[in-house]
C-alpha cells in the first residue's frame, strides 16, 4: 500500500498489475449549515456591494429581465436600484437619517424619516414603495433578505445539497428546498385559501467564499377567494418563476456615504415628505 502525497484515497496495488482506489469516506456537506454560513458571511460584513441580473416570469406580466444593484453599510445605510421593462427604474436611498423612494418611470419620489434599525428601514422602504409607486419590492433570496433574517432563510428551510455546479466561473454547491408555506401564505390576499402545486427553491452557494451566486424559485398555486354576497367564490391560478445571478459581490470595501444620499432629479415631483422636529 502506498499513499500519494495530498491524496484523499489509498492505492492498493496487486502484483503491480492492478491498482484499486479506495476512497476515504467523507460526509456530504449539510445544506442548512451551508445556508447559515452564507447568511453569517453577509451579516458580519461592514459593507456589501452586489450586482445581479434576474429573469422573471409572472402570469400577469409575462417574461422580463431585471437588473439590480445594492450597496449596504453598517448599521443601516442602504442603496438599492432595480431596472426592468415593467416598472422602469426604482431606487431606494437610506442614509441613516432619511429614506427616499424614487420611481424613474413616473419621475416621482417620496421621503420618510429613516428608522434606527436596518430591519425597520427595509420594512418601511417596502411599505413606502408600495404606497407611493404601487410596486412591491419585497426582497426574495437576496443579500438584503439575508441581512434582515434571524440567521435562517425565511423563504425556505431544510435545504439539501443535490450536487455541485460551476456558475459564472465559481464552483458552487447546489441546494434545494421547499418554500416555507407560512411565508408563501403571508404574500397572499387575506382570507384566501391557497393550494400550492409547486414550491421549489434552489440556491447555488460559492463553495469557497460562501456567497450566493444564483437563486431560483418555481412557485405555482391556486387561490380561492371567498364570495362577498355579490361575487361568488372563485379560484384563481397563480405562479412566479425567477432565476437571479449575482455577478458581482464585494464585501468590506470602502463605501462613501454619498452613495446613500438622494438628490432629486430635475423636474421630479415629491409626493410626501416627513420632516424631523
Amino acid at each position: 500500500m502506498s499513499r500519494a502525497k495530498g491524496s484523499l484515497s489509498t492505492a492498493l496495488c496487486l502484483g503491480g498489475l492492478l491498482c484499486l482506489q479506495i476512497g476515504e469516506t467523507q460526509s456530504p456537506p449539510n445544506g442548512d449549515a451551508l445556508v447559515k454560513k452564507m447568511i453569517a458571511t453577509y451579516r458580519v460584513a461592514s459593507t456589501i456591494r452586489n450586482e445581479s441580473q434576474a429573469t422573471i416570469i409572472d402570469p400577469t406580466t409575462g417574461r422580463y429581465e431585471q437588473r439590480a444593484i445594492m450597496v449596504y453599510k453598517k448599521p443601516n445605510k442602504l442603496y438599492f436600484s432595480s431596472v426592468d421593462p415593467q416598472q422602469g427604474t426604482i431606487s431606494i436611498y437610506a442614509d441613516g437619517r432619511l429614506l427616499a423612494i424614487y420611481g424613474g418611470k413616473q419621475n416621482i419620489f417620496t421621503r420618510r424619516n429613516a428608522p434606527l434599525g436596518f430591519v425597520q428601514t427595509v420594512a418601511l422602504a417596502e411599505k413606502a414603495t408600495l404606497d407611493a409607486l404601487r410596486v412591491s419590492i419585497t426582497q426574495l433570496l437576496s443579500p438584503v433578505s439575508f441581512l434582515i433574517s434571524n440567521g435562517t432563510i425565511r423563504e425556505a428551510n431544510s435545504f439539501k445539497v443535490v450536487g455541485t455546479e460551476t456558475v459564472i466561473g465559481y464552483k458552487t454547491y447546489k441546494l434545494q428546498a421547499q418554500a416555507n408555506p407560512f411565508w408563501l401564505k403571508a404574500m397572499m390576499p387575506p382570507k384566501s385559501k391557497v393550494q400550492f402545486v409547486k414550491k421549489e427553491i434552489t440556491l447555488w452557494i460559492d463553495a469557497r467564499r460562501s456567497f450566493l451566486v444564483k437563486a431560483s424559485a418555481q412557485l405555482v398555486w391556486k387561490t380561492t377567494l371567498p364570495g362577498d354576497g355579490i361575487t361568488p367564490a372563485r379560484t384563481i391560478p397563480g405562479g412566479l418563476f425567477f432565476e437571479e445571478t449575482h455577478r458581482t459581490t464585494v464585501l468590506n470595501a470602502s463605501v462613501k456615504d454619498e452613495e446613500f444620499l438622494f438628490v432629486p432629479p430635475k423636474n421630479a415631483k415629491e409626493l410626501f415628505q416627513e420632516r424631523r422636529n
